[in-house]
């Protein structure tokens, strides 16, 4: 009897054992491999709350989160998901302020809450155009006749769903109207979408050529030197939250009175005194960087190619242009900031209408140093580099008088920049007139970066050439 009980206990033991053996080995399986929350290693998302959005529709904002309700993910991850959602939403440009605030709310189940703070969306705004190559060169004139002012209207987030409506009226060197409009989404699952514009602009006085690497302008008080038409129609697909693909349908027409072909005849080439053109265009872009409008982290991706004159109207302007950029930003502290950039675009071999040639220039497309001259042709390589160093953190201000909290806040922040950048433009028709073409440019320099209100930025810059020039410029836009 007692070998019995003996024999029993013994097999009760060891049942006991292989069970308990079996249950450590199954429960760590299931800690290792189960997508469940367990122990507040995973987090799972049981409610999104949106406050302040008093116009923008629900849809327009949860269109840029990178999480949805019952989507269950590591805490690393929701972290990374809070930040790419917040930089989203700000670069939508709807909001002053955004913030993404969590709670649990029964184990690792959380409670998502995204604030914002909506910006003012009617605009209307003075304009002030510099027609020289830059404002520096300009403020040596300070030919008010080299200026185009007026105003513009614009309606942004309209009816709630992140459209743009914008009307235009300009005088002055150009006298200009123009209507543009902007449907984001045009379906329910918020990728496609469209846009539309109409302008009208005539010149009583127009840059005909380039000599030296200078514009040479015709004149006159009451003639007409030049008119143009053009419209356009656009279809996007946003793929995610970072790629975009764009299909563009053109008309252009452009007029020029008879002294302009006289005093250049390659204007429209041949003497002609007008031109026009149907145009199809197909862009790509993958833009993951953190902030759109001053970036300090991230990539942008950007092809396009445009083809105008598709053989349909009779002496059609024909030529193709390829094209294509990328920007790399890297925080290398949390105060040293390292960005660069490539950007090329070439145009079909044949000779073009000086009036159709490519350029180096523009605040954000030039060899830095070389802001005043004109530099075109039919092909051209760029790279521009910064090292960053923050002077100033962002720092939130609000105005305690105004009580409209769409205006009433506002950041400022200031960088001190040092720069390097380099280029290259090749020309076969116009070079002999113009010695600063198929040559290496570089320049070099430092500079100060202001950003605040609104996400409006100003360079103050000073910058040295490789051949020499030298000069202090001032730019409104992001260096890259």
């Amino acid at each position: 009897m007692d070998l019995a009980n003996h024999l029993q206990a013994t097999a009760r033991a060891k049942l006991l054992f292989f069970t308990s053996h079996w249950l450590v080995v199954f429960c760590v399986a299931f800690l290792c491999f189960s997508p469940v929350t367990v122990w507040g290693q995973t987090v799972v998302i049981g409610a999104i709350e949106l406050v302040g959005n008093k116009k923008t529709k629900d849809k327009i904002v949860m269109r840029e989160l990178t999480f949805s309700v019952g989507d269950t993910m590591s805490k690393e991850a929701f972290n990374e998901r809070l930040i790419s959602s917040k930089q989203n939403l700000q670069n939508t440009f709807l909001f002053t302020s955004v913030d993404l605030i969590h709670r649990a709310v029964a184990d690792s189940l959380l409670h998502v809450t995204v604030s914002m703070t909506e910006r003012w969306y009617l605009w209307p705004v003075p304009v002030f155009q510099i027609e020289d190559q830059s404002f520096s060169q300009w403020l040596e004139s300070r030919d008010f006749s080299h200026t185009t002012y007026g105003g513009f209207i614009t309606q942004n987030n309209f009816r709630g769903r992140n459209e743009r409506i914008s009307l235009l009226a300009l005088t002055g060197f150009d006298k200009r109207m123009s209507v543009q409009y902007k449907l984001p989404y045009i379906t329910r699952k918020l990728e496609e979408g469209l846009s539309a514009s109409f302008s009208y602009t005539s010149n009583q006085q127009l840059a005909v050529e380039t000599v030296s690497n200078r514009l040479r302008f015709l004149k006159t008080d009451s003639k007409i030197l030049r008119e143009e038409y053009s419209t356009a129609l656009n279809y996007t697909l946003r793929k995610g939250f970072y790629e975009t693909y764009t299909v563009g349908l053109g008309f252009r027409f452009n007029s020029i009175a008879d002294t302009v072909a006289a005093t250049n005849p390659d204007f429209f080439l041949n003497g002609e005194t007008s031109q026009r053109y149907i145009s199809i265009g197909w862009g790509y872009a993958y833009d993951k960087r953190d902030n759109k409008a001053y970036p300090l982290s991230g990539y942008a991706l950007a092809l396009e190619v445009n083809k105008a004159g598709i053989g349909v109207l009779a002496n059609e302007t024909d030529f193709l242009s390829v094209g294509g950029s990328y920007r790399h930003y890297t925080p290398l502290t949390q105060k040293w900031y390292l960005a660069w950039m490539v950007r090329g675009r070439a145009q079909s071999v044949r000779q073009q209408p000086y009036f159709n040639q490519l350029s180096l220039g523009g605040s954000n497309n030039l060899v830095r140093g070389f802001d005043n001259d004109i530099i075109e042709g039919q092909r051209f390589a760029l790279f521009r580099s910064n090292l960053k160093f923050n002077l100033m953190p962002e720092k939130t201000v609000h105005i305690g008088f105004i009580k409209n909290e769409s205006i009433n806040t506002f950041t400022n922040a200031l960088y001190l920049n040092l720069f390097a950048d380099a280029g290259y433009m090749h020309d076969q028709y116009y070079h002999i007139s113009n010695t600063k073409v198929n040559s290496l440019l570089a320049g070099t320099g430092f500079g100060l970066d202001y950003v605040t209100y609104y996400s409006i930025v100003l360079r103050l810059e000073y910058a040295v050439t490789r051949f020499g020039d030298q000069g202090f410029f001032i730019n409104f836009t992001a260096p890259i």
